[in-house]
């Protein structure tokens, strides 16, 4: 499906404790790579959530518009996706997702409920 998109998906074995992806963009070849060390579930979160990154905010192949895991602009991009991710999975679910997610707050004295 992707590939017929013109958006070309790798999986690399780069190893647990690394990245669990990237996605790099390009009008002749957008990529998005998962790492094939994590669950196939989490590789499928992954894939979906560089492909949020390639949408919203495009890294060249060459590296131009990288932001580097420090900035605050790589912080607020990723609180972004963070908050579209749930969105997705909470329509996916039928609200389940936010029930979910709720019940473990509420279990969690740390956590502060929003």
């Amino acid at each position: 499906m992707l590939e017929d998109r013109g958006v070309l998906p790798l999986q690399l074995s780069i190893g647990k404790g690394n990245i669990r992806g990237f996605s790099a963009w390009d009008d002749h070849a957008p990529l998005v790579a998962v790492n094939t060390a994590y669950h196939p579930t989490a590789r499928i979160f992954t894939l979906f959530h560089e492909l949020g990154h390639g949408s919203k905010h495009p890294v060249s192949l060459t590296g131009e518009g990288y932001f580097a895991p420090d900035s605050d602009a790589y912080a607020a991009e990723e609180i972004e996706m963070h908050e579209l991710e749930t969105k997705v999975f909470n329509e996916a679910s039928g609200g389940t997702f936010e029930k979910i997610i709720n019940e473990i707050i509420s279990r969690n004295p740390k956590v502060k409920n929003v």
